[in-house]
């Protein structure tokens, strides 16, 4: 779907039902549960090797180098300046990892809800050579709204986190749009039902946590729980009905930005 049209079926829609999206978040969840179980699986095996190939390098040369901290004009350490590059790139290919990872995830669940097959190899829908550079930018605007939003103390975060979190899916469902008409469009939604994605946020973290008492690893399986009813949420607010060919074509194009 295009832009325009997306955002005038935004503005027409009413705010989500709380129980109804509930109510279809839980069966969707019984039927996924897994799914949101290797997630995190895959995020952590991400997590770890990008710490390995980027980070844990200069922690041995840190070790074995006496002369590592020499200083430029300014007091600072080249070392440490370094550091916090590399810290930089570890967080945004992180983050870009994780956003592709989600994204598959969302697609997963569209398969699920129409009861079509699906397999592990959605995850990496949005990771594949000509989806990864949008993925990496769509991440990279993400950590920028985040970070900016920080700064400017508690409240903007408090009111931007919802909003935010419809980006991925958004992009998983429109990879035609640029960059900056998937943010406008998750703004939109995050907007309009702010409240109610707020609180099923607040509902399903509680549900989520239960599985802290399931030997503490329990969480693993029930946090994806809290994900869902975004999916259901943009469904309804824009009419989203799923991929026809057209989108898939599309979905392939190269950014226009």
């Amino acid at each position: 779907m295009e832009f325009l049209d997306i955002k005038n079926k935004i503005d027409a829609s009413n705010s989500a039902d709380f129980g109804n999206v509930f109510n279809r978040s839980v069966e969707l969840f019984k039927k996924t549960w897994s799914q949101g179980f290797l997630l995190l699986i895959f995020f952590i095996l991400t997590y770890f090797s990008l710490g390995v190939i980027l980070v844990f390098p200069f922690v041995i040369i840190s070790e074995f180098n006496d002369g590592i901290n020499i200083t430029n004009n300014f007091g600072f350490s080249l070392f440490g300046i370094l550091c916090f590059f590399v810290i930089i790139i570890f967080l945004l290919f992180l983050m870009t990892f994780f956003t592709g990872l989600l994204g598959g995830l969302y697609v997963i669940y569209e398969k699920a809800d129409k009861n079509e097959n699906y397999s592990t190899s959605d995850f990496f829908v949005l990771l594949r050579k000509n989806t990864f550079v949008k993925t990496f930018k769509i991440s990279t605007i993400t950590l920028g709204i985040v970070l900016v939003s920080y700064m400017m103390c508690f409240f903007p975060i408090l009111y931007t986190i919802i909003p935010i979190s419809y980006i991925v899916i958004v992009y998983a469902f429109n990879q035609n749009m640029n960059t900056t008409e998937v943010v406008k469009i998750a703004f939109a939604i995050g907007n309009k039902n702010w409240v109610v994605t707020f609180l099923l946020r607040i509902v399903m973290s509680f549900i989520a946590y239960f599985g802290l008492f399931l030997c503490g690893i329990g969480f693993f399986f029930t946090f994806a729980i809290i994900l869902i009813p975004q999916y259901f949420i943009y469904k309804d607010a824009t009419g989203y009905k799923g991929y026809d060919e057209l989108d898939k074509i599309r979905g392939y194009e190269q950014d226009k930005i």
